[in-house]
């Protein structure tokens, strides 16, 4: 089925879903800081899960407690919208959740792929403080004997056997590049119609079967090609002033107008994986609706031209 392009349709819908919420400017902020002691009190958390309760609605705050061993995204994303570029800093919490020990854990760098056709680089690599050096995948060629290399995905090798039911906290750097105008896909990661569009753009550690071996498909030309499991994030966002910034989860905000510049921080899950859109030329309509006696807000961001569609 060809599916339209994302951007030209010129809306973009952020929903706050049964599980998790969606938030743009800083406007969330206030809803946010009044919601914190009934969301972190509505059920017992361990200290450090009660942060997330914030991404949840109250009567799914209980879900949280089957997440304990999830993996873990702290991201510091800075986003320059001219240049297309994004710089990352990101420590990632992995607990051995298969049936044997690990020698090494896998990423995904999704925007290397054709469907993506941007760039990302990973700079170094820490696990529990110790270097490790990455290395390429190569993965068997269709139709040939012989072996290529898979540029979206990399090997991490550990320090030491990660147990079943240990953890380990993995921390790097990375750079990303989107396209302009992209092509390819269903043209969901680049810059086009003066938006920003940015999903998966960090490095994301794929699930593993029953058996503890790591699903590394090939990334497809279509439909949706990441392939994750439900995580918890918490990302920070930096970027200029003038754009509206509309993410996953539940944010708040600070301007520094001296500076022209803004931070957002947003945090998100269980979520499948994070997603993060910007532009100067958003706007935003919002209505609110009862669902199971709680109040649901919903923002339909749009370009101009498009406020119907928006509304609709």
């Amino acid at each position: 089925m060809h599916r339209p392009r994302f951007l030209r349709t010129a809306i973009a819908l952020c929903i706050t879903a049964t599980i998790t919420a969606c938030a743009g400017q800083s406007h969330i902020a206030n809803t946010a800081a009044q919601n914190t002691p009934p969301f972190a009190n509505a059920v017992p958390l361990a200290g450090e899960l009660r942060p997330y309760a914030l991404a949840l609605r109250p009567s799914h705050v209980h879900d949280l407690a089957a997440f304990g061993s999830a993996t873990r995204y702290e991201i510091e994303l800075w986003v320059n919208p001219t240049t297309r570029s994004i710089r990352g800093v990101q420590s990632v919490r992995y607990t051995n959740r298969g049936p044997a020990p690990l020698d090494e854990i896998m990423l995904r760098l999704y925007p290397n792929t054709r469907y993506m056709n941007g760039s990302m680089q990973a700079g170094a690599v820490l696990a529990d403080g110790r270097p490790v050096t990455p290395t390429v995948y190569l993965r068997a060629s269709i139709g040939a004997a012989q072996f290529v290399t898979d540029s979206s995905v990399v090997r991490l090798p550990l320090p030491a056997r990660l147990g079943v039911g240990q953890s380990v906290t993995l921390s790097m750097t990375f750079q990303v590049t989107a396209p302009a105008r992209p092509e390819t896909g269903y043209r969901v990661f680049g810059q086009t119609n003066g938006v920003l569009s940015l999903p998966n753009v960090y490095p994301l550690i794929p699930p593993r079967d029953s058996r503890g071996a790591w699903h590394l498909d090939e990334a497809p030309d279509w439909g949706d090609i990441v392939f994750s499991e439900s995580a918890l994030y918490r990302v920070r966002i930096q970027a200029p002033i003038d754009q509206v910034i509309v993410a996953s989860g539940v944010c708040t905000s600070f301007r520094d107008a001296a500076h022209a510049r803004q931070e957002v921080t947003c945090v998100a899950g269980p979520l499948r994986d994070f997603a993060l859109h910007l532009s100067e030329k958003f706007e935003v309509i919002e209505a609110t609706l009862v669902s199971q006696g709680e109040l649901i807000l919903l923002r339909s961001y749009y370009l101009s031209g498009f406020r119907a569609g928006a509304a609709r």
